[in-house]
This record gives structure tokens, sequence and C-alpha cells, in this order.
């Protein structure tokens, strides 16, 4: 198994893990951490144990963010640290700005301004309902985001100090 090994590290900051903790925590080496972190092979059972601990699923832990063709739901979200929620944001929104770069315009709205239209092409269909899904996963984690800061400006939560 493959971890991505910028997620892996984001969730180990996010807990606030040294690689020696994190392995002491999840019955591994630190050796092994380490290697995971630069993105040597690890068994499935490593993997398990590494996403136990770090409170997500192996399946999460090993996708890339913001792999093509995958979508983190709801209950996905909401088991991963709020940190770690940052990086994904960073890397939607990239994945959304090419995405949006190689769409073709609505014929309406090219035929309003004057131009012809593009014909959509298979692989625009496919842009699109990525862009979709990108779109979607991103109006998930910010609600998450913004559900946090409801409860914590209601007074549920205390306030970091500054």
């Amino acid at each position: 198994m493959k971890v991505d090994t910028e997620k892996l590290k984001a969730w180990r900051e996010a807990h606030y893990l040294t690689q020696s903790d994190l392995a002491e925590q999840a019955g591994l080496s630190p050796f092994t951490v380490h290697n995971a972190e630069n993105g040597k092979e690890i068994s499935a059972k490593t993997g398990r144990a590494l996403a136990r601990t770090l409170g997500v699923s192996a399946e999460e832990l090993s996708r890339p963010l913001g792999t093509a063709g995958t979508e983190r739901g709801i209950a996905e979200i909401e088991a991963l640290p709020l940190e770690a929620l940052y990086p994904i944001i960073d890397e939607l929104t990239e994945e959304l700005e090419e995405l949006k770069e190689s769409m073709p315009m609505p014929a309406r709205l090219a035929r309003r301004l004057g131009q012809e239209p593009h014909p959509w092409t298979e692989q625009d269909k496919r842009n699109f309902r990525r862009l979709s899904a990108v779109s979607r996963e991103l109006r998930r984690i910010f609600a998450r985001l913004e559900a946090e800061a409801e409860r914590e400006l209601s007074g549920n939560v205390p306030l970091e100090e500054e």
C-alpha cells in the first residue's frame, strides 16, 4: 500500500504528533512511519494502523489529494481533523481552476455573446462531471468549517487564546 505522503504528514501534524509519537500510538517503529512519509510502500496492516491512529480510513490515507474520480462524502469530511481540511481546499481549488479553464462556454451564453458554440467532447463531459464533484466536495468542507466557526462563536467551544 502506498499512502499520500502530504496527507499523512498533514494529519500527523494536525494531531500534534512527531513521527515517533505516531509510531508509538500506532504500534509501529519510527522507521516505518518515516518510510511511509517518504513515499515507501507499506503493508496494508501498517496502513490500517496509521489510519486508525489518525482517525481516517485506510482508503482515504492512500487516496491522493484531488484524485480525479473520487469524492469525499460528508462522513469522511467529518472524520478529518480541521487542520487537514486546508491542504485539501488548496488542492481542490487548484483543480477547480484547471477544470474551469478547460470547459467550453455553454451554448446559450456563447450565442448571447455572439460567438459560435463549441460542441462538447466526451472529455468535456468528463471534466464537467469532475468539476461538479469538486464543487460538491468544497461545499461539504466549507459547511463543516462554517459549523465549527458557529460553535466557537456561540460559546459552545472555547476560543483559543491569541
